[in-house]
């Protein structure tokens, strides 16, 4: 979890600073973050599909897991940017829990591919951690919720606000 004097609170709650700071995370969470979140079991079905060619007692042949490897370092870099661009947003003190919940989420989320990748020759320990990432994943449906609900009562004008409506998102 991440404190409340971790984060850059801004005293500013204005509806310009709170369209300002929807924007800001707009931006850092929207494309590839969300991609992953949502279309990754596609992905995932592929890369950890057992190979044919594997070695015996091995489920993926070495292209496998440098494919893997690659693929989750990518991911996990692209979540630490994400984080550490929302870390050194000013945040209206409104919106300081959701932010904590962020920034908890797209930690988690660069901490659990950094594993995956990091676990290669361990087949058994990646499964396990992409049984918990699938859980993260979720968590980050209630947070779009809240947003989605304290920019429309505090009747926001969001040029993305379809992206914070959770049920457009899982009902394209």
């Amino acid at each position: 979890e991440v404190s409340e004097d971790e984060i850059k609170i801004s005293s500013d709650n204005s509806k310009e600073a709170q369209e300002k700071y929807l924007e800001i995370i707009f931006q850092s969470v929207s494309g590839d973050i969300m991609d992953l979140v949502f279309n990754q079991s596609k992905e995932l079905a592929l890369l950890f599909s057992a190979s044919q060619t594997a070695d015996t007692g091995q489920l993926y042949d070495d292209q496998q897991k440098e494919n893997i490897k690659t693929k989750f370092l990518n991911y996990a870099v692209k979540f630490q940017m994400a984080y550490d661009e929302l870390k050194e947003t000013a945040v209206p003190s409104q919106w300081s829990n959701i932010h904590r919940k962020t920034l908890a989420l797209l930690k988690k989320l660069e901490l659990y591919h950094r594993s995956i990748a990091l676990s290669n020759d361990d087949s058994l320990k990646q499964t396990i951690i992409l049984g918990n990432l699938q859980n993260v994943y979720l968590e980050s449906q209630p947070i779009l919720s809240q947003i989605d609900r304290r920019a429309k009562i505090n009747r926001l004008n969001v040029p993305h606000s379809d992206f914070f409506s959770i049920t457009n998102l899982l009902n394209p």
